[in-house]
């Protein structure tokens, strides 16, 4: 008899990824918002779990994972206690919880941000060094989308009245890192959920810096 994840194609996790992310557009909108905002850190656990399932993952790309999600995670716990990574700014209680008063869930949206953007540019022939600035650039896009909302939402806060340019190059240059790693090591990188990911990360904060009126 068949296991309910045998039972499941990559069709199902996709499906889930992109329910996920409108209800989650919808209720962040509504009255419910005070209430919804608190279930932020499952959304992400099952995203990160539809990516999971369906990935086609060797040991190596597994540890790969872990490292990245590691060293992301105390990226942001110099970050915090310095301000001299991505300046000044400090975690709210959203995203779960704390340790060296960084979520634990930050090292894995690193690593999940990492597929979701490094699988679909895998599959082009442009030279390691492209993949690699269009990954980067990718990357610092999305903080742009999110930035607004995670403040409003309090994921987190900064000293300044506004996101210091150094976040941005910081961030940069931390993603060029992992997908420099991610392009030359040699990993199995195929994931048919990812690029889906990418997609509903984009909506989920593009639609909400609308609703809420934060861009």
């Amino acid at each position: 008899m068949k296991t309910l994840i045998q039972r499941l194609d990559h069709r199902h996790g996709i499906g889930l990824v992109l329910i996920l992310h409108v209800v989650g557009v919808l209720a962040l909108a509504s009255p419910l918002a005070p209430w919804v905002v608190a279930l932020t850190p499952l959304n992400l656990l099952l995203t990160a779990a539809a990516m999971a399932v369906f990935a086609k993952l060797d040991r190596r790309t597994v540890l790969f994972a872990f490292v990245v999600g590691a060293l992301g995670y105390f990226v942001e716990v110099l970050g915090v206690w310095t301000g001299r990574v991505f300046g000044e700014y400090a975690y709210g209680d959203v995203l779960g919880f704390k340790l060296l008063n960084v979520p634990v869930l930050i090292g894995l949206n690193w690593s999940m941000l990492v597929f979701a953007i490094g699988v679909p540019l895998s599959r082009t022939s442009l030279p390691v060094w492209t993949k690699v600035l269009l990954g980067s650039l990718a990357m610092v896009a999305l903080d742009l989308l999110i930035e607004p909302v995670a403040i409003h939402l309090g994921f987190w806060n900064w000293e300044q009245t506004t996101v210091p340019l150094q976040n941005y190059v910081a961030w940069g240059l931390v993603s060029a890192l992992f997908f420099t790693l991610f392009f030359l090591l040699p990993l199995r990188r195929e994931n048919p959920v990812a690029r889906y990911v990418l997609a509903a990360q984009v909506l989920f904060f593009a639609g909400l810096n609308l609703v809420l009126g934060v861009a």
